[in-house]
C-alpha cells in the first residue's frame, strides 16, 4: 500500500503535468489563431492537427510545436518556410502527416526528416525537391503516402521509392518520368494508389505496371495512352477507381473496361466517347461515380446506364444531353448530378422534381433553364446544394 506522502506526490505530479499540457495547448491555439490558422483537438482536448496553410509562419511557433507530443498533423502548404525550418519541423517527433506543398524548401535540409519515424504521409508537391531529396527521405520507416507532383524528380527517383516498403499511395503528377521510370516503379508491389497525371507515358509504360496486383486506384489523365492500355488495365485484379480524362481512348477500348466488374469510379471526360461506348459499360453494375463531361454521348446513350443501380454521382457537363435525357436519369437513384452547360430547358424541371434524394445539382451554364425553374426546384428540395448562374448557388 502506498504511503500518504507518495500518493500526494503522485497526485501532485499528475496535476502538474495536466496543468502544463493545458497551458501548452492554450498557447498553441492562441498563437495559431493569431496567424489566422486552424487547430483541431482530440477527445481529450489536446491539439492533434494544425493547419497554417497560406499564412506567414514564424520560427517561434514551429518551435512551440516541438513541445506538443499530441500533434500528429501539420499543414504548412503555401507558407514561406525555408530549408532551415525543416530542421525545426524534424524535431516534432509525434508527427504522422506533414504537408509542405508549394513551399520554398529544396533538398537542402530534407535529410533531417528521417528523424520523424512515425511519419505516414508527406506532401512535397510543387517544391524544388529533386531525386537527391527523395533519396534522403527513402529511409522513413512508416511512410505510406507520398506526393511529389510538380517537383524536379525524374526516372532516377523511382529507384529510391523501391526502398519504401510501406508506400501504398504515390502521386507523381507533371514530373519528368516516362515508361522507363514506370518499369522501375513496378517494383513497388505494395502500391494501392498511383497518380500519373500529365506525364510522358505510353501504353508500354502501363503494361509494365500490370504486376501491381494490389493497385486499387489509378489516375492517367492527360497522358498518351490508348485503347491498348485499357486491355492491360482490365487485368488489374483489384482496380476500383480509374481516371482516363483527356487521353486517346475510344469506344472500342471501353469494351475492355466492361470486364472490370468491381470498378466503382470511372472518369472518361474529354474523350471521343459516344453512345456505343456506353453500351460497352453496361456490365459495370458496381459503378458509383461516372464522369462523361465533354464526350459525345446523347440522350440515347444514357439508357445504357439503367443497370447501374449503385450509381450515385453522374457528371454530364458540356454534352448534348437534353430534357429527354433528364427524363431517363430521373429514374436513377442519384445523389449528385452535374448538367453544366447542357441543353436542358424548363421542361427538365418536372423530372428533376422527381429526384428528392439529390444533395448536389449543377445547372450552371444551362441557358434555357430559367430563374423560375431554379427557384421552384430550390423550394421543392431545400437540402440540395444547387449551383446556378442565376442565384450563385448555395
Amino acid at each position: 500500500m502506498m504511503s500518504f506522502p507518495i500518493v500526494f506526490f503522485a497526485i501532485a505530479t499528475i496535476l502538474g503535468h495536466s496543468s502544463s499540457d493545458s497551458h501548452l495547448t492554450s498557447e498553441i491555439v492562441g498563437q495559431v489563431s493569431k496567424l489566422k490558422g486552424k487547430t483541431i483537438r482530440n477527445g481529450d482536448g489536446d491539439v492533434h492537427t494544425v493547419d497554417l496553410s497560406n499564412v506567414t509562419v514564424t520560427e517561434t511557433v514551429l518551435k512551440l510545436f516541438i513541445q506538443c507530443n499530441t500533434l500528429e498533423t501539420l499543414i504548412l502548404s503555401g507558407t514561406p518556410i525555408k530549408d532551415s525550418d525543416v530542421v525545426t519541423i524534424s524535431k516534432i517527433k509525434s508527427l504522422k502527416h506533414l504537408d509542405l506543398a508549394s513551399t520554398r524548401i529544396t533538398n537542402g535540409e530534407l535529410k533531417h526528416l528521417i528523424q520523424l519515424v512515425n511519419l505516414e504521409s508527406l506532401n512535397l508537391s510543387q517544391t524544388s525537391v529533386s531525386d537527391e531529396g527523395i533519396g534522403f527521405i527513402s529511409s522513413l520507416p512508416n511512410l505510406m503516402s507520398l506526393d511529389v507532383s510538380l517537383t524536379k524528380i525524374d526516372n532516377n527517383a523511382m529507384h529510391s521509392l523501391l526502398t519504401m516498403k510501406k508506400l501504398s499511395d504515390l502521386s507523381i503528377l507533371g514530373v519528368d518520368v516516362d515508361d522507363q521510370g514506370l518499369e522501375t516503379l513496378a517494383g513497388c508491389r505494395q502500391l494501392e494508389s498511383l497518380a500519373l497525371d500529365s506525364i510522358s507515358i505510353t501504353d508500354n509504360g502501363v503494361r509494365k505496371l500490370s504486376v501491381l496486383a494490389s493497385l486499387k486506384r489509378l489516375w492517367l489523365p492527360r497522358t498518351s495512352i490508348t485503347d491498348n492500355s485499357l486491355r492491360t488495365i482490365s487485368r488489374f485484379p483489384a482496380i476500383q477507381f480509374l481516371d482516363l480524362d483527356s487521353t486517346k481512348i475510344s469506344d472500342k477500348g471501353l469494351s475492355h473496361l466492361g470486364l472490370i466488374r468491381n470498378l466503382k469510379s470511372l472518369r472518361l471526360a474529354n474523350n471521343k466517347i459516344t453512345d456505343s461506348g456506353l453500351f460497352n459499360l453496361k456490365p459495370l453494375t458496381e459503378i458509383e461515380v461516372l464522369f462523361l463531361d465533354s464526350t459525345e454521348v446523347t440522350d440515347d446513350g444514357l439508357k445504357m446506364l439503367s443497370g447501374m443501380k449503385k450509381l450515385k454521382y453522374l457528371s454530364l457537363g458540356r454534352t448534348a444531353i437534353t430534357d429527354e435525357g433528364i427524363k431517363t436519369i430521373s429514374k436513377f437513384n442519384l445523389t449528385k448530378l452535374s448538367l453544366y452547360k447542357t441543353r436542358i430547358s424548363d421542361t427538365s424541371l418536372q423530372y428533376l422534381m422527381k429526384m428528392p434524394q439529390l444533395i448536389l445539382l449543377n445547372v450552371r451554364g444551362c441557358l434555357s433553364f430559367t430563374k423560375e425553374a431554379v427557384m421552384k426546384l430550390r423550394k421543392a428540395n431545400m437540402k440540395c446544394h444547387l449551383l446556378s448562374d442565376l442565384e450563385g448557388g448555395r
